[in-house]
């Protein structure tokens, strides 16, 4: 599996800097089939008084709680137990990190001890588990949005941006951002500005603090950011700015809590119109997607708290489109917020955001009975008397919103119409004419 390699070179096998892992071998002796396992000691200290485990950060937790899926897992009448052989071993380690898993190794007693380096994701490491489970996780997401297979080779597409990317990675540690946000005995006032957005890619919400204090002196500082990726089903962009919104709201509901902020001094900023009419309407008159986010947005913020931003000027942008790192380091609107920000005053741009868009005639040809019949006399006799064609429905008023009909599309892509006029024909039948909204 090319899980080690021994450091021939005695000048490389002596390298300052390097850690060796104590490990031994468990064999059961009560099984006779099950094969020996290695276990390698991480947190055994060395001269410094310090582990590998204590210098490492371990990174968030990617799966579920277990008791978490044992609840899920009561819910299904059959099961399905998997698992992946050498799950941790089929990770490589990058190479300039294989010299903090060295070991000391012979085959037999016989032989010379070797100094070895191991190349894989090693149990016993603390961080093992964080860099095995998100490889499996980009692996799955990469292959369903590529179509590969586990052992296809990656597109040259993908394999160049990765390598562009990797190699770009060392430019993050000129990444400094300041811990203090100019909160002093000296504020006099403290907003908090949240942004969102959304792509193909991604999407994100970022909190800024505003601070002014008795001089009129205006600070902004990078609070809090989020981003998520985006489904690999396709959803429209209006959705996906949506997402953001709702990924804004609860960061801003989260910071509030913390720091504290009061609700009035609490500003949201989306660069999609659609998303502010949908939080402008009544969500019970959007479809059960908007409908339930809008709801959870509008828990946490008012409508009146949500302002318009130009692209141009939102940070999140940043975040839902992707920056490479060198781009990064420098994005002064990422960091520092729009420009707008900082000024001593900013006045929220007016947009005319109507959930009530332009209405246009709709064309209608009326018939007579007697031209129905004398068009269609032969095929009408074929008609057969239809419930829902003669039960007794509201009659429609004048000022009322309808559905209007139109083959070949499904009832999801009707349009609405306002009746205007109402014609009743001999057969008691009313019929109409009105506009009819995009």
């Amino acid at each position: 599996m090319n899980h080690m390699e021994v450091i021939n070179d005695k000048q490389e096998a002596a390298k300052p800097g390097c850690v060796y892992l104590p490990h031994h071998a468990v064999v059961r002796e009560d099984k006779s089939t099950t094969k020996v396992r290695f276990v390698f000691d991480a947190s055994c200290k060395g001269t410094s008084g310090k582990s590998l485990n204590d210098n490492l950060l371990v990174g968030p937790r990617l799966q579920p709680e277990l008791r978490h899926i044992i609840m899920k897992w009561h819910t299904y009448p059959i099961c399905f137990a998997a698992d992946i052989v050498k799950m941790y071993r089929m990770v490589k380690v990058v190479p300039e990190h294989t010299d903090f898993q060295r070991v000391l190794w012979r085959e037999n007693p016989s032989e010379e001890v070797k100094d070895c380096r191991l190349l894989r994701v090693t149990f016993g490491v603390s961080s093992a588990p964080y860099p095995a489970v998100k490889s499996l996780q980009q692996v799955a997401k990469d292959e369903r949005s590529t179509g590969l297979s586990w052992d296809q080779e990656v597109t040259s597409n993908l394999l160049d941006e990765w390598i562009s990317f990797r190699d770009n990675l060392p430019a993050l540690n000129q990444v400094t951002v300041p811990r203090w946000v100019n909160k002093s005995k000296d504020t006099t006032y403290l907003e908090l500005h949240g942004f969102s957005d959304g792509s193909n890619d991604a999407y994100s919400a970022v909190v800024y603090l505003r601070a002014t204090d008795h001089y009129g002196n205006v600070r902004v500082s990078l609070i809090t950011a989020r981003t998520k990726v985006s489904p690999i089903k396709q959803i429209s962009i209006p959705r996906l700015e949506l997402c953001g919104a709702v990924l804004v709201a609860r960061l801003l509901s989260e910071v509030s809590g913390i720091l504290p902020i009061p609700a009035s001094q609490i500003h949201a900023w989306t660069d999609s119109t659609i998303v502010l009419a949908w939080l402008k309407g009544q969500p019970n008159r959007w479809k059960t997607f908007v409908a339930n986010r809008v709801i959870e947005i509008l828990t946490v913020l008012n409508n009146d708290q949500w302002s318009h931003v130009e692209s141009c000027q939102n940070p999140a942008d940043c975040a839902s489109r992707g920056l490479a790192p060198q781009e990064f380091i420098h994005c002064e609107l990422w960091f520092h917020g729009p420009a707008f920000l900082r000024e001593s005053t900013y006045v929220s741009p007016t947009v005319n955001i109507s959930t009530y868009l332009k209405a246009k005639p709709l064309k209608s040809h009326h018939l007579t009975i007697a031209e129905v019949i004398s068009r269609h006399g032969r095929s009408i006799n074929l008609y057969q008397k239809r419930y829902k064609w003669t039960k007794t429905t509201p009659e429609p008023q004048i000022g009322d919103v309808v559905l209007v009909k139109e083959d070949g599309l499904p009832p999801s892509k009707w349009l609405f119409g306002l009746i205007e006029e109402k014609h009743t024909g001999p057969d008691n039948v009313t019929r109409m004419g009105g506009y009819y909204q995009m």
